[in-house]
């Protein structure tokens, strides 16, 4: 009996792991959204080009987001602006982060996942709150637009990209 009940234990902790595991891991929900991006964009009313990657870390247990804007003239190396996110799950309100950006502030994150649409509200309170949208549309475009709030509550957008898949997670 004690024979046969630790081959089974040993048969079910060799098997791996699937993506049929009922359990998954955190980053499944977002798995629609990982890869490299790129695509034309506006900041501030400025034609510009945009870049994110958005890739699992931590063995699938978070998500690391890297963005950037170049000018518009596809030769321009020059970055306008970069920023980076780690986003990790939480029982709240799905995800939870920090991002920095190359304007060296730094904003706590709140993100929610529905179906092929992540909404992150980004705080600072001595600086700023605002909002951005990820969503994938039915041409497998990725449509991101930022706000940010003004004095009175409302928000305000100041940037939008349609970004196209231009390669995967490596």
């Amino acid at each position: 009996m004690i024979e046969l009940l630790l081959t089974a234990l040993l048969a079910t902790a060799t098997e791996p792991a699937t993506s049929q595991d009922p359990a998954g891991q955190p980053t499944d929900e977002i798995r629609w959204l990982t890869g490299h991006w790129a695509g034309p964009g506006k900041l501030f009313g400025n034609p510009v080009r945009m870049e994110l990657k958005i890739c699992p870390v931590a063995g699938e247990q978070g998500f690391a987001l890297d963005y950037a804007i170049r000018g518009e003239d596809p030769s321009s190396v020059s970055i306008i602006f970069a920023g980076h996110a780690l986003y990790w799950p939480n029982q709240e309100s799905g995800w939870s982060g920090r991002w920095v950006g190359s304007n060296r502030v730094n904003h706590q994150l709140d993100a929610r996942v529905e179906s092929h649409a992540l909404e992150t509200i980004w705080r600072n309170a001595e600086v700023e709150t605002g909002r951005t949208s990820y969503a994938l549309d039915a041409t497998e475009t990725l449509v991101v637009t930022d706000w940010v709030r003004e004095a009175k509550g409302n928000f305000r957008q100041f940037a939008s990209g349609r970004y196209k898949r231009s390669g995967d997670c490596a």
